[in-house]
């Protein structure tokens, strides 16, 4: 039976608290692999957003911790439609799986990637079967072996990862939506993407608890972040706040309706 001591269950919670702290998708990669190593010893890491299309495995972006430009493009190559990755990805009931090592790609030699599978640990992310991507940490040859303390605390942290990973990745801004708009009409005011995002679903019309709902933040947050937008807009009502917004729209968009 595998179990942490009170000393990592500790480390452990903190690492939880901090994960859900993370705001911005775009950040959540490095981050997360930096919050990962404080707790888990490793030499180097990949984290990757994936998908599945059809019967194969396709990494759509990938973040490396300790790895060069040249190994993180020769590793990207040979994750997307790995054999290894698309049956670790597919096994939704597995927490952490060893592996994969240097054999599984198929290749001679590699700075990054081991031979031997106890320095190799793997841990898929996805929410309510929905695959959102993986993480992989390697030990090179000087290292420790990945035990099963190590496997425990990897596996406890999974759930809250992916969960923080799905409400991130749901409530981002892209270009191709009216956050992205309103964001470029709003630059003068400096508000941070968090903030957009607010303002973003009061001028649709929601009430204060459905924006939390959908943003999956507490009350109080939301408060604070309503008053730092206030602030930097110089307003000091709802009804001040979306008349700025309608006229910062008109101003940019001149010949507009």
């Amino acid at each position: 039976m595998m179990s942490l001591s009170v000393t990592d269950w500790m480390t452990v919670v903190q690492l939880i608290y901090r994960i859900n702290c993370i705001e911005e998708y775009d950040d959540y990669f490095k981050e997360i692999l930096g919050l990962v190593h404080i707790t888990l010893d490793f030499s180097s890491a990949v984290f990757c957003e994936a998908e599945q299309k059809e019967n194969m495995i396709v990494v759509n972006r990938m973040e490396g911790f300790n790895i060069s430009d040249e190994d993180m493009a020769s590793i990207k190559e040979h994750l997307s439609g790995n054999a290894f990755i698309t049956g670790l990805c597919l096994d939704l009931s597995g927490s952490v799986t060893r592996g994969p090592i240097q054999s599984h790609f198929d290749l001679k030699d590699s700075r990054v990637v081991p031979k031997d599978l106890s320095k190799a640990m793997s841990m898929v992310l996805y929410h309510k079967e929905r695959l959102l991507g993986f993480i992989i940490l390697w030990q090179n040859e000087a290292g420790q072996e990945f035990n099963t303390r190590d496997i425990c605390a990897f596996g406890v942290l999974r759930n809250h990862i992916s969960l923080q990973m799905h409400k991130l990745r749901n409530s981002r801004i892209t270009e191709t939506d009216g956050r992205y708009l309103l964001e470029r009409e709003m630059q003068q005011f400096h508000l941070s993407k968090r903030e957009v995002e607010i303002l973003f679903h009061l001028t649709e019309g929601l009430n204060d608890s459905q924006v939390c709902e959908i943003l999956y933040i507490s009350p109080s947050t939301f408060k604070k972040h309503l008053n730092h937008i206030y602030e930097k807009m110089k307003v000091s009502s709802r009804v001040q706040l979306l008349k700025t917004v309608e006229e910062n729209k008109r101003k940019n968009n001149p010949g507009g309706e």
